[in-house]
């Protein structure tokens, strides 16, 4: 079964955006005079500055250098400039997969870098869930997972890996709750509980292939939400509170809502008189059901 898209693409471009700021630039990827040591070791100027955009990308955000992938080049020019090369020697080093791997390898190694397996996707789901109990939207759990792979000296992986996997921590939360709610139930409860997701699923299956059905749920609903405004903007006059201190007076209040919302919901004209010391009001309504 495919799993919900959890990330919009505006969500996906900033999980993987470099920073590209001076601000951001001088605190990620200025070069250490140990990184400067390492690097020189590279015969060739491509080389070199192949081997330190690498390591500025494992560093933030955190992956490795994709096949074929051109980074911005603000970090190109950045990172050139600290080895006094020029960024347009990248050109040499793109096209080199192999050597890409190779310095990938070596960097992990030397900075004590895990590359992300299947024992790192199980702890993570399982640190995750805490988490996922307590919300399911995605872009919080994939952050969350970015974060927490970085602290732990795991290169972080594909995103689209990422987001499967909080997909199916979001699932396994979800059934986890409805478990949890669902334990103290009898036997005929569980009973009733089936029946009526079968009912719900022959409901859906008819409202997915008859549009008048469809259209007949749309104008309750419509309707629905049209009484509910028609009885804020009476009963509270917009204001979100009741202006009654005495329980009588709400009640009477109330009483008198139903009085004007039900009959000018039907399309009935009416006046309701509200109990005043002051003044007494008259509302006539209408309102045509679709």
């Amino acid at each position: 079964m495919a799993l919900r898209e959890l990330l919009t693409s505006s969500q996906r471009e900033a999980l993987e955006a470099v920073p590209l700021d001076r601000p951001g630039l001088l605190e990620h990827d200025v070069l250490s005079d140990q990184d400067l040591s390492l690097i020189r070791r590279r015969r060739g100027a491509q080389n070199r500055l192949g081997l330190a955009v690498q390591l500025a990308l494992l560093r933030y955000p955190g992956r490795a250098l994709l096949p074929g992938e051109t980074p911005p080049t603000e970090l190109l020019t950045f990172v050139a400039r600290q080895l006094g090369l020029s960024a347009g020697v990248w050109t040499s080093y793109a096209g080199r997969d192999e050597t890409r791997r190779e310095h990938l390898a070596e960097l992990q190694l030397h900075f004590g870098l895990r590359s992300f397996g299947i024992g790192h996707y199980r702890s993570l789901a399982t640190w995750l869930m805490p988490t996922a109990l307590q919300t399911n939207h995605g872009v919080v759990l994939v952050r969350a997972a970015i974060e927490v792979l970085r602290r732990r000296s795991v290169v972080v992986p594909r995103l689209a890996v990422l987001e499967r996997l909080c997909a199916e921590v979001i699932v396994r939360s979800e059934r986890q709750m409805f478990e949890t709610l669902t334990t103290s139930l009898s036997d005929g409860q569980r009973h009733e509980r089936q029946i009526g997701r079968i009912e719900r699923s022959l409901f859906v299956l008819e409202w997915m292939k008859d549009p008048e059905l469809r259209r007949r749920i749309q104008v309750g609903l419509d309707k629905g939400e049209a009484r509910n405004a028609l009885a804020r903007a009476v009963f509270f006059n917009r204001q979100g509170d009741l202006r009654d201190r005495s329980f009588e007076n709400q009640r009477y209040h109330v009483s008198g809502l139903n009085l004007i919302v039900a009959p000018s919901h039907s399309g009935i004209p009416c006046i309701w008189n509200v109990p005043s010391s002051r003044c007494v009001s008259t509302a006539s309504l209408l309102m045509t059901s679709p």
